[in-house]
C-alpha cells in the first residue's frame, strides 16, 4: 500500500488567521491578568511562565517561517530570578576568567543585563571599577545581597538599557552575557546605538550569546555569526567570532564568544 504524502502546514497562514490572532489575544490577557496578581501564588506563576514560553517560543514567527526571541519583559525575569533561574549558577563564566587571565578586559567595566552579578563580583575582585545593570528588580536585589559585606569599586543598578536614568558614564570594557540573543530584531538594533554611546573609542565589547549551531528546538535565540557581522557593521571592528560552550545548569549549550571593538 503506497503512503499518502503528508502535507507540510502552511504556518504563515494559521499563524496570520484571525482565529489565531484571538488565540493569541486570550492568551496574553491572561498573563495581564496574572501580573496584576499580588500575592505569591506558585501555580499562578507556573501557568504564567507556561503561557509566556508557550506565546514566545512556539507561536511569535517571522515572516521567513523563524522564530522570534522572546519579548523582553521585566515581569518574566523577576518571576524567573524568584526561585533558581536555570542560567543563574552562582559563579562567574569561564570565559571571563579567561578573558582577565589574557589581559583582555581593561578600565572601566560594564556588565549589561548582569543578573545577579556573578561576572561582576568576580571582576570587581580582581581590581576592576564595575558597573552592572539589569532591569530585574529582583536580580538586582540578589546581587547587592552578595555585596553587602564587601567593599568593592562595584554598583549595581537596577536600569532598563533602552532607558538608563543613572547617570552611570562610559567604559572602556562592556560584557554581555545573555541579554543580546534575548532581543527582537528592532531591539537589536537600538541596542548596538547605546553600546556605541556607552563605550569608549577604542574600547571593547565581549558578546556571549547562544549560537546558531544549537537545535532549534533546544533554543529558540539563536544567533548566527553573519547576525553579529551584520549589527557591528557600521562603526565596529569584530575581531573575532569564537565557538564556546557554556557551562552551568542550562547543559551542554553552543555559546560564540565575539570580541568587538568600537572604531
Amino acid at each position: 500500500m503506497l503512503q499518502q504524502e503528508t502535507k507540510k502546514p502552511d504556518f504563515g497562514k494559521i499563524f496570520n488567521s484571525s482565529i489565531f490572532r484571538e488565540l493569541v489575544g486570550d492568551l496574553e490577557a491572561i498573563l495581564t491578568k496574572i501580573d496584576s496578581v499580588k500575592e505569591n501564588n506558585p501555580i499562578l506563576e507556573t501557568i504564567y511562565i507556561n503561557i509566556y514560553n508557550l506565546l514566545n517560543f512556539k507561536l511569535k514567527v517571522n515572516k521567513d517561517g523563524t522564530l522570534n526571541p522572546p519579548i523582553y519583559k521585566q515581569s518574566y525575569f523577576d518571576r524567573r530570578y524568584s526561585g533558581i533561574a536555570p542560567w543563574d549558577y552562582n559563579k562567574p563564566h569561564t570565559v571571563i576568567k579567561e578573558l582577565v587571565q589574557k589581559k583582555g578586559i581593561n578600565g572601566r567595566v560594564l556588565d549589561m543585563g548582569c543578573g545577579t552579578g556573578n561576572d561582576a563580583i568576580f571582576l570587581a575582585l580582581k581590581g576592576f571599577e564595575v558597573v552592572g545593570i539589569d532591569f530585574s528588580t529582583l536580580a538586582i536585589k540578589k546581587a547587592k545581597e552578595k555585596i553587602k559585606d564587601k567593599k568593592l569599586e562595584l554598583k549595581f543598578l537596577e536600569e532598563d538599557v533602552f532607558n538608563i536614568t543613572s547617570y552611570i558614564g562610559t567604559f572602556d570594557t562592556i560584557i554581555d552575557c545573555g541579554l543580546f540573543h534575548g532581543l527582537t530584531e528592532n531591539l537589536k538594533e537600538s541596542y548596538v546605538k547605546i553600546l556605541s554611546q556607552l563605550l569608549n573609542k577604542k574600547g571593547v565589547f565581549y558578546l556571549l550569546c547562544f549560537s546558531s549551531l544549537m537545535p532549534e528546538t533546544f533554543c529558540p535565540q539563536r544567533v548566527s555569526q553573519r547576525e553579529i557581522n551584520e549589527f557591528f557593521s557600521d562603526g565596529w571592528s569584530i575581531d573575532s567570532i569564537e565557538k564556546r560552550g557554556l557551562e552551568g545548569a542550562i547543559g551542554d549549550a553552543l555559546i560564540w564568544l565575539a570580541t568587538i571593538k568600537k572604531i
